[in-house]
């Protein structure tokens, strides 16, 4: 498992992603609601997704799925050589983060929102 790991991080690029532009980056921010929120009690950082209020037709129509794919492994990227190490000089020398706590907000959810139910979802086009 860990060298399928390691092969798909050099398909994917994935070490040196963060030396490029996130190619629709803007769009994906604007139509997903989700960032960096601050820091907790132990400085660990935390991000909020905010899916309750996902609009999907327009997230759907912001990219491809592998163009989501791809932002989501840019943002994680991101976190994880940016975000924590930022949060690792804000600490004692003694402590050491590296989670970063996640908060999936799902309030105003709707099941008639739901990929799986919503009408402008690739998969469920109508023919």
């Amino acid at each position: 498992m860990f060298e399928e790991a390691v092969a798909m991080r050099k398909a994917k690029e994935l070490d040196s992603m963060l030396d490029r532009p996130c190619p629709k980056a803007l769009d994906y921010k604007i139509v997903s609601k989700h960032g960096l929120h601050g820091y907790d009690k132990y400085g660990r950082p935390v991000f909020v997704k905010n899916t309750g209020w996902q609009n999907f037709p327009a997230l759907y129509a912001a990219g491809t799925l592998e163009e989501r794919v791809n932002y989501n492994a840019y943002t994680n990227e991101y976190l994880r050589r940016v975000v924590i190490p930022e949060a690792n000089a804000r600490v004692d020398a003694d402590a050491e983060i590296d989670q970063v706590v996640t908060i999936v907000n799902l309030v105003s959810q709707s099941a008639g929102l739901t990929p799986r139910l919503c009408s402008a979802h690739p998969q469920r086009q109508r023919r």
